[in-house]
C-alpha cells in the first residue's frame, strides 16, 4: 500500500456505531484531536475562514491544538498576515475539516482572538520544529510580492538558531490564533445514508441533533 497514509491506519467509523448524535460527536472528537498530534493525518490540516468587509477569505492551515470538549482550537501564525488584520476588525470564523478516506467532514463556527499572553506565545513558538520557526523570520510580510519564486530562495542567507538575530524576528512576527467554537457540523458519507449532526454549545455542554444531510 503506497501513498501518504502509510505511517498509521486511519480509524474508520461504521453505520452501526453512529446510534445517537453524541456517538458521532464522540469519534469526530477523538480523530480532530490525533490530527493535532499526527501530521499524516487529514484533520491535521483544515480550512481557515475570515471575513473582511462582506468578503470571505480562506486559506488552508496547520491544526495545532483541540481541547476534549472542542470548544477550543488553536492555529498558529504570522502577526503580519492578512487573516490577522481581518480579525482585529472582525472575529467572527469558520474552520472546516475534511478526511476523503474516512468520509468525514466537520464544520465549525466561532470567534477568534490572537493571543496576547507573551509566556504562552513563547512556549508554543519554541516548542515548534526549527522549520515552523524559520517561515516567520522573513522581513517580508506573508503576500507580499517577491523576485524569486520562493521566500526561501529570496533570502538564502536567512536561518533560524538560538544565537541568530532572525530567531528574535521570527518570535516577534509569530503569533497564536485561538477560537472558541460556538457552532459545529459534522457529516458522515455513507451509501446507506448521510448522517449529520448538528451541535450548538450552551454554557457548558452541546445541544447536539441529527439533521438532514
Amino acid at each position: 500500500m503506497g501513498g501518504y497514509f502509510m505511517a498509521y491506519s486511519l480509524n474508520i467509523i461504521d453505520n452501526d456505531q453512529i446510534q445517537t448524535p453524541q456517538d458521532l460527536f464522540a469519534f469526530c472528537r477523538d480523530e480532530l484531536i490525533l490530527g493535532v498530534k499526527k501530521s499524516k493525518h487529514p484533520f491535521h490540516l483544515c480550512t481557515f475562514c475570515s471575513v473582511m468587509e462582506d468578503r470571505p477569505f480562506s486559506r488552508t492551515v496547520v491544526s495545532r491544538g483541540m481541547n476534549q470538549s472542542l470548544t477550543e482550537c488553536r492555529i498558529h501564525s504570522d502577526r503580519r498576515s492578512q487573516k490577522n488584520h481581518q480579525l482585529m476588525s472582525n472575529p467572527n470564523v469558520s474552520l472546516v475539516y475534511y478526511s476523503q478516506q474516512q468520509r468525514l467532514q466537520v464544520r465549525f463556527e466561532g470567534t477568534a482572538c490572537i493571543l496576547m499572553d507573551q509566556a504562552k506565545a513563547d512556549h508554543y513558538f519554541i516548542t515548534s520544529s526549527q522549520h515552523s520557526q524559520q517561515c516567520y523570520a522573513y522581513p517580508m510580510s506573508p503576500g507580499a510580492a517577491i523576485n524569486e519564486r520562493t521566500k526561501e530562495e529570496q533570502y538564502p542567507e536567512l536561518s533560524v538558531n538560538e544565537s541568530d538575530a532572525s530567531m528574535d524576528e521570527a518570535r516577534k512576527n509569530f503569533s497564536v490564533i485561538d477560537v472558541s467554537i460556538k457552532a459545529l457540523d459534522a457529516l458522515w458519507l455513507s451509501k446507506k445514508g448521510h448522517v449529520r449532526i448538528h451541535g450548538i454549545h450552551n454554557a457548558n455542554d452541546w445541544d447536539l441533533k441529527f439533521v438532514v444531510a
